[in-house]
């Protein structure tokens, strides 16, 4: 029976092998890390390639973040409260359900989930 080849993983134009093992997650510092080794058949060396692929995302993701902040703003100074304010009202069914309603707080769970994209893109580290 031939073994069983890892998943292929199609990244900036190159094929990588995602291998993982027990090794892959260290705890340090109450921090599970996480290990991502890529390997391309090509002699064209990954890391400025990854380098710059994280750099791209990361500048799309704080483009949308400031689009994002923008219509929170304009929620803000229509209906005179804080996102915060809002959401905590919203979620103790003290505002109505309107669509714009629905989309505050669709635009606040949306800029949580673009910081924690960005948190961890800033976070990771290129080893060798």
């Amino acid at each position: 029976m031939p073994a069983a080849r890892p998943h292929p993983l199609l990244t900036l134009g190159l094929i990588a092998d995602i291998k993982c093992s027990k090794k892959s997650f260290l705890r340090r510092k109450e921090m599970l890390m996480a290990e991502l080794v890529l390997i391309s058949p090509g002699q064209r060396p990954l890391r400025s390639l990854v380098e710059a692929a994280l750099h791209n995302e990361l500048r799309l993701l704080q483009a949308g973040i400031r689009r994002t902040e923008q219509r929170l703003c304009a929620f803000e100074a229509q209906y005179g409260l804080s996102s915060a304010e809002f959401l905590q009202r919203y979620e103790n069914d003290v505002l109505p359900e309107t669509l714009d309603f629905a989309e505050w707080v669709g635009e606040y769970r949306l800029l949580e989930r673009l910081r924690e994209k960005a948190d961890t893109l800033r976070d990771i580290h290129i080893a060798n």
